[in-house]
């Protein structure tokens, strides 16, 4: 089985009355990245994001990863799932927040590698969208999740 590094950038994420908070790291084929969020009641939070995979013959990322995707988790202030589906390898996701409060924003990679693709390895990148579609690549700190342990949130 092959090692898969998966790297997401996450710049941040938007509502339309409040600029997110976004975080950039790198997650192996296996593991969970999960972060903190305050939303504000009833807000609508947009997420663009581009799956890339590496491509070993060049040492970089391909342009287009069409077998690649996302999953993406979202969790309300009372650990209510309100978000959970697997993306394509690029496009966007949205979620409306019904409750104020921090909401868990979990990310990670499919556990199957695409067909023909040896190495496995990928590049996530997440930014914020704006409400007229345009994106704003500009990083913010955000605080990460860690459970008991000091290992990152896995969910429920």
């Amino acid at each position: 089985m092959y090692q898969r590094s998966v790297r997401l950038a996450l710049f941040s994420l938007l509502s339309t009355m409040h600029v997110c908070m976004g975080l950039y790291f790198h997650i192996s084929e296996t593991e969970r990245k999960c972060f903190l969020e305050e939303v504000p009641e009833e807000t609508l939070v947009v997420g663009n994001y581009k799956c890339q995979l590496y491509d070993p013959k060049t040492g970089g990322f391909m342009l287009s990863s069409p077998g690649i995707g996302m999953h993406v988790e979202i969790r309300d202030p009372e650990d209510k799932t309100i978000l959970s589906k697997v993306y394509s390898s690029e496009g966007r996701f949205t979620f409306t927040s019904h409750s104020p409060g921090e909401h868990m924003i979990c990310l990670w990679q499919p556990a199957e590698s695409p067909p023909g693709h040896p190495s496995g390895r990928a590049r996530h990148r997440l930014w914020q969208g704006g409400p007229e579609g345009k994106a704003d690549r500009t990083p913010a700190p955000c605080k990460t999740a860690l459970g008991p342990s000091g290992t990152d949130h896995q969910g429920a």
